[in-house]
């Protein structure tokens, strides 16, 4: 991979050298007599990225802006957004207030997670369409399949899971003022175990047993999601209908949140508006645009939600 590495067996001996990699945060792999360093703190220079962008070709010209610290990727993204500069890409090492859906935190261990935001100016249509996540997602998870070999299932509307825990989240946002304009933040659990006290996620090393780079991730990611935007036709449906089968369709759910009267139900389907599709334990079919949903356990009536 060209976002790696090697460093030889050589000097202080390969135990005492892999320890002191790792005790730096770096997250390494052995390979034909060599260690391979492939992610870890600091490690996602310009140079790094924009080599890892020239192998993953785009069909939108993503302007690429890396950093080390930030509050969010989200909130630099819409501040570097300029019509004429046209569509951004936002990669940091680490982010000090990353945000999940309905204010919650996004957590992930220094060097280990991947927080990219993407910013463009779309079509007015796109801003309040509540498909926005879903393709998102979608794009995503293609690009962690392809790069890692790893299938994503889709939780409606915007997480990764694999085998039940989490490794991916989608937050979207958008406004039409002073033109149409959207950001899309995905962060990601590559490398080494979720932070302590994080329950029901995992990371792609933890699934493949190896370290994955951050930048190729990205520049996948970013390739794939210009490429669902651009083609315009349902392909990314029939996809996320299939990732979400057996994840949330199919599946008894609990509707809740603000404004919203609880109700549990089934999960039968998505539209191409984004709306999930539950049929309440009274019968009546209802169409779910905002709000949360919990995954229940198979014949659960209470207790902790998936």
């Amino acid at each position: 991979m060209a976002m790696d590495d090697a460093l030889s067996h050589s000097g202080p001996g390969p135990d005492q050298m892999l320890a002191a990699w790792r005790a730096a945060g770096l997250f390494v792999r052995e390979e034909h007599g060599h260690w391979v360093v492939v992610d870890g703190p600091g490690w996602q220079s310009r140079a790094r990225v924009l080599a890892a962008v020239a192998a993953a070709p785009s069909p939108w010209p993503w302007t690429w802006r890396v950093r080390q610290v930030v509050s969010t990727t989200m909130t630099v993204a819409r501040q570097e957004l300029d019509a004429r500069r046209g569509p951004i890409a936002v990669l940091a090492d680490r982010q000090t207030k990353g945000r999940g859906r309905r204010g919650r935190r996004w957590e992930s261990s220094a060097g280990a997670g991947l927080h990219l935001s993407l910013a463009w100016h779309p079509g007015p249509e796109l801003v309040s369409s509540g498909a926005l996540t879903l393709r998102v997602g979608v794009a995503a998870a293609r690009a962690v399949e392809r790069v890692t070999g790893v299938h994503l299932g889709l939780k409606w509307p915007n997480d990764g899971l694999h085998q039940g825990l989490k490794v991916m989240g989608v937050l979207c946002e958008g406004g039409t003022h002073p033109t149409p304009w959207v950001v899309a933040g995905i962060g990601m659990n590559v490398n080494g175990l979720p932070p302590a006290g994080v329950t029901g996620a995992t990371s792609l090393a933890a699934i493949t047993g190896r370290p994955w780079s951050r930048a190729s991730l990205a520049a996948a990611i970013a390739a794939d999601i210009a490429a669902v935007l651009e083609t315009g036709d349902d392909s990314w449906f029939w996809d996320y209908q299939e990732r979400s089968r057996g994840v949330t369709l199919g599946r008894r759910v609990r509707v809740m949140g603000a404004g919203i009267r609880e109700y549990e139900g089934e999960a039968e389907s998505v539209d191409t508006t984004g709306a999930l599709w539950v049929r309440r334990d009274d019968g009546a079919l209802v169409a779910v645009t905002a709000g949360e949903v919990s995954i229940r356990a198979t014949g659960e009536g209470g207790g902790h939600p998936t």
